[in-house]
């Protein structure tokens, strides 16, 4: 990897977080390149030596298959018009989380990537000790997932680095309001967002996850970005979300990928409701 210069002054973030796990990550004595991150010849925390999304660059749709089997989704041939939208470019991939309790994980992920040709995001917000999630996550690669969703507050550091790069760290989830953040963290919303968005900074995940409001409060943090919550202007139920914005709002915060689920599979024609959404992101 290139040695890269650092000038410490453009470090930034919240310092107090920074100290608090300084000591607990392990960081190279050298200023190496690592993806997005710079570290500093002193091996201080990650320094934000991020080059943004080049203009134009639009974000890219996940499709969320959630409350239904692996075999439901492929009988009604949600599966083929998924794999139809991927072929034309219209969506990264799907998002699933409970059609992993429906048959044989190792199957159902390998069929998504090999017959269906689709970016898998295996949703399972996992938060346990490290030896439990790091079985279940070299598991879940091994099966061809490409993204795993992970709670920021187990900072897990896993001992095989190879899998950071699949790691998307979740921050609060957008069920709970405002309120409930505060009750559950004693803090607000920003600041617990901000908090474990640094988490996942100074372990090195690939992601990090949030709603728009959460995303626009970690502007500057430079993992790539997983926006949820979000619903386009022609559908308006928030079912079991709070925390829920339109496609204008999650385009203004750019993020890389935008989470869409109801608005398409529940949709009479999936397909369809895929390019009114793929236009309005573009």
């Amino acid at each position: 990897m290139e040695i890269l210069p650092v000038d410490s002054s453009h470090q930034k973030g919240n310092i107090s977080t920074r100290e608090k796990y300084d000591e607990h990550a392990k960081t190279p004595k050298e200023g190496i390149n690592m993806g997005k991150l710079v570290f500093n010849v002193a091996g201080d925390s990650p320094i934000r030596g991020y080059v943004p999304k080049m203009g134009g660059a639009i974000s890219q749709i996940i499709v969320a298959v959630d409350g239904m089997t692996y075999n439901s989704a492929r009988e009604m041939g949600m599966l083929t018009s998924l794999a139809k939208a991927r072929e034309k470019g219209m969506i990264w991939g799907i998002k699933i989380n409970d059609m992993l309790y429906s048959g044989d994980v190792i199957k159902i992920i390998a069929s998504l990537k090999d017959e269906y040709k689709l970016g898998v995001m295996v949703d399972t917000k996992l938060h346990d000790i490290p030896s439990t999630m790091e079985n279940c996550i070299s598991k879940l690669v091994g099966a061809g997932s490409n993204i795993i969703s992970i709670h920021s507050s187990s900072n897990f550091r896993p001992k095989k680095k190879e899998l950071l790069s699949y790691l998307a760290g979740v921050t609060a989830l957008t069920s709970f309001t405002d309120l409930e953040v505060k009750w559950i963290y004693d803090k607000s919303r920003d600041e617990i967002v901000k908090d474990f968005s640094d988490i996942a900074l100074m372990n090195n995940y690939g992601y990090i996850i949030g709603s728009v409001k959460d995303l626009e409060a970690i502007a500057d943090n430079p993992l790539k970005k997983i926006c949820t919550g979000i619903r386009p202007a022609w559908y308006t139920e928030r079912h079991d979300q709070v925390r829920i914005s339109s496609l204008k709002d999650a385009a203004r915060v750019e993020p890389d990928f935008i989470v869409i689920g109801r608005p398409i599979t529940k949709s009479e024609n999936i397909y369809e409701a895929i390019e009114k959404i793929y236009s309005e992101v573009k």
